[in-house]
């Protein structure tokens, strides 16, 4: 697989110049390490150390969209976080063009998979609010706003409350929230894990297309190989807790195929692709379940 993986995906990054060397480097994680201090309590009082990382190694290139992957509690979350500038890392170090990350900055946009969206606005506000509460100039924000809803799908909701709007509505608003300034890096941590099926695989594709108009990179956290495949240009499958990589695997499919495929999902590379991403997470989650039996029965 890793041949034709080489040869498809290097045909459509000389078609359309989305190949990036190895030195022209976004995000770097190197040799991480999180631990977390946690209060005993029942048959183990005594404080404990849970480690969350464990040495964990990555890059996203300029321009990237890299899903990361793996079972529940294996520190994907965590690993985003610290990207954002919320939390730090035990030890290793996290970087942005080179520059360690000290603190959230605008830089970087992230979208939950909770909508968090005021409900005292409208549309149009709630996507408005950061360009507001930073001064922009009416004119200006004004532009940019009916811009970015039309980017998103938004046009005649504008004055909807977000109580008028359906779950899909309300995370293209949110999108468009964290577009407004313009973030070199978007973090998106399961931004439509709450969606009924059809909603997600239209989001999934808006996205794609939201991805090639500005030239982002994007941090995806997923628990679907199926996104994960459609989505990515790699996926990085972390093992159970402690997370590490185990495995970066390129998928297969150019952008150009799944954005003009009317039915990429047949395609045979994206169900071979989805089926090595399963072997690989298989165990994982295996892994993943005995963990927390384990902790069950200490407590």
């Amino acid at each position: 697989m890793s041949g034709l993986t080489v040869a498809r995906r290097l045909d459509w990054d000389e078609e359309e110049s989305y190949f990036h060397s190895e030195s022209d480097i976004k995000l770097r994680v190197d040799n991480v390490t999180k631990e977390f201090y946690v209060k005993g309590f029942g048959k183990a009082p005594d404080q404990t150390t849970v480690i969350a990382l464990d040495g964990l190694t990555l890059e996203v290139k300029r321009g990237e969209f890299l899903v990361l992957l793996g079972p529940s509690g294996c520190g994907k979350t965590t690993l985003l976080d610290m990207f954002a500038g919320l939390s730090f890392p035990t030890s290793g170090s996290i970087s942005i063009d080179g520059q360690p990350i000290k603190e959230p900055g605008l830089d970087r946009g992230i979208v939950f998979q909770q909508y968090a969206l005021f409900p005292w606005l409208t549309t149009f506000e709630n996507v408005e609010f950061v360009l507001a509460n930073n001064n922009a100039p009416k004119k200006e924000r004004v532009k940019k706003v009916k811009e970015l809803i039309k980017m998103v799908g938004l046009e005649g909701f504008e004055n909807h409350y977000p109580y008028q709007l359906s779950g899909g509505m309300k995370q293209r608003a949110a999108i468009a929230r964290t577009l407004t300034f313009d973030p070199e890096i978007l973090l998106m941590d399961e931004p439509f894990g709450a969606l009924d099926s059809q909603i997600r695989e239209l989001l999934q594709q808006e996205l794609l297309h939201i991805r090639d108009q500005t030239g982002k990179s994007i941090l995806f956290i997923t628990h679907s190989i199926e996104e994960a495949v459609y989505l990515a240009d790699r996926v990085a499958v972390l093992t159970a807790r402690p997370g590490k990589i185990k495995q970066i695997i390129d998928v297969p499919i150019s952008r150009r195929e799944r954005l003009e495929s009317e039915d990429i999902r047949s395609d045979p590379l994206f169900s071979e692709t989805r089926h090595l991403l399963w072997t690989l997470l298989r165990d994982e989650m295996s892994k993943s379940q005995e963990i927390k039996e384990g902790k069950a029965h200490e407590d």
